[in-house]
């Protein structure tokens, strides 16, 4: 068996622990620092795997391109965003609302990339 199958084992049955914990307990949000943890363990993954992908073939041209197209997507969505505060948000900074609308912003951008070239695949496909 292979390492990756063992990890991804090991953290289904961590994850399906920690859902029953949070259903049938009185433990206070298991899933939440669950969620935390696992969003720490997959980040560094992704950067290692990264890393090693650039090392091993050399392919730093296109590391910096995604690079840059992702700096893009947030400038454009912070350029779009703005701060103002309403008042049903409660007891929040305009800061806080200036970083909660960039990243609404930038999943709103990532989203329609990803639906049209869902889209152009289809249409490039049946028109070969």
């Amino acid at each position: 068996m292979k390492l990756t199958s063992i990890i991804l084992w090991v953290l289904m049955i961590v994850c399906i622990v920690v859902a029953a914990l949070s259903l049938l307990g009185d433990v206070h949000n298991p899933m939440l620092y669950t969620s935390y943890i696992l969003l720490v363990i997959v980040s560094i993954i992704a950067v290692g795997s990264g890393i090693a992908a650039v090392i091993s073939k050399g392919t730093f041209k296109n590391v910096i391109i995604g690079l840059g197209a992702v700096g893009a997507t947030v400038l454009v969505s912070y350029l779009f965003s703005s701060d103002q505060v309403l008042p049903l948000y409660g007891d929040i900074t305009s800061a806080t609302s200036r970083i909660s609308d960039v990243l609404l912003i930038c999943m709103y951008i990532c989203m329609a990339l990803a639906i049209g070239s869902v889209v152009y695949s289809s249409i490039s496909r049946l028109l070969k």
